[in-house]
């Protein structure tokens, strides 16, 4: 694999366990280069999560991959099969060299923790970081993604926040860990469209900054040729 390619998807299929095993996702393969924007589109249940789901190994039952590779560039040139990596392994690679952004950050944060506390145990999880320096690491994180009155967002609630600016708290998370690709999974559906190019500048300005690759997801073509050169459908 060229070192320039961070992920090279081969022939991917996914499928269940069902004795009838029905095909979700049918041989695709894309590359995604370091730095690089991909779109993905389709419409809903055409299987755009599950092969989000698939490069981080965290495919629900009863779906599997039934054939095919995910190659990854890990960080010291270790070239990865996705599909075959041991669960032990995964621990360097989920949040610290891959992170995920999903649609509904209600359904992804928890009710009865602050926002601070969850990104804090992000962050504890994707580094050693210590204690001390956790809380102003957390801080930046929120200021990075553009969330005024840090301070107070880090003593809130999921549910005392918008719907913004949870997304936005979601997106502090997945970026904790400093990863080289971010996955986005829908993370516009349910906003405005104000807010939907609001995000759209955040992860763009985010690649930038930190030379990461983003996947970006979504039924909306419209939307993704606003962030993505290249896209797969």
């Amino acid at each position: 694999m060229d070192n320039n390619v961070l992920l090279d998807v081969n022939h991917l299929t996914i499928g269940t366990l069902s004795p009838g095993e029905t095909r979700v996702v049918k041989d695709i393969s894309f590359r995604l280069l370091k730095g690089e924007t991909l779109g993905i589109a389709g419409e809903s249940g055409s299987g755009k999560s599950l092969t989000a789901l698939s490069v981080l190994g965290l495919l629900p039952p009863p779906f599997r991959v039934h054939s095919g590779n995910i190659w990854f560039q890990a960080t010291g040139n270790h070239r990865l099969d996705l599909c075959r990596l041991p669960e032990k392994d995964w621990r360097k690679i989920r949040g610290k060299q891959i992170g995920i952004v999903f649609q509904d950050p209600m359904t992804s944060l928890n009710p009865s923790l602050t926002c601070g506390f969850q990104i804090r145990e992000a962050l504890r999880a994707c580094g050693n970081i210590p204690s001390e320096d956790l809380h102003g690491q957390c801080l930046r994180l929120l200021i990075e993604t553009g969330i005024p009155e840090p301070e107070r967002i880090s003593r809130s609630y999921p549910f005392q926040l918008s719907g913004g600016q949870r997304q936005r708290v979601m997106i502090a998370m997945a970026v904790a860990g400093n990863p080289q690709l971010l996955i986005a999974d829908e993370p516009t559906t349910a906003l405005d469209v104000s807010l939907q190019k609001a995000v759209i500048e955040l992860l763009r300005n985010l690649c930038t900054s930190r030379n990461m690759s983003l996947i970006f997801i979504s039924h909306d073509l419209r939307i993704l040729k606003d962030i993505a050169p290249k896209i797969v459908i």
